[in-house]
């Protein structure tokens, strides 16, 4: 069951769990998420974009 978050676009590339406030669900996702790799897809881009603002700014200034 997917609980409400934000983040869907990571639970559904299994790079995130939703556990809500559940002891036994947190451990249970912790143990799950750091014994394998996690591959956070680029769903948002590269993250870069701040650099890439800030050079912007940077050129506009000059």
């Amino acid at each position: 069951m997917l609980h409400d978050t934000p983040w869907v676009e990571i639970v559904e590339n299994n790079a995130g769990i939703c556990v809500d406030a559940d002891y036994d669900r947190i451990m249970e996702a912790y143990r799950v998420l750091s014994t394998k790799e996690v591959k956070f897809p680029k769903l948002f881009g590269d993250g870069h974009a701040a650099n890439k603002i800030i050079n912007e700014i940077i050129e506009y200034l000059k």
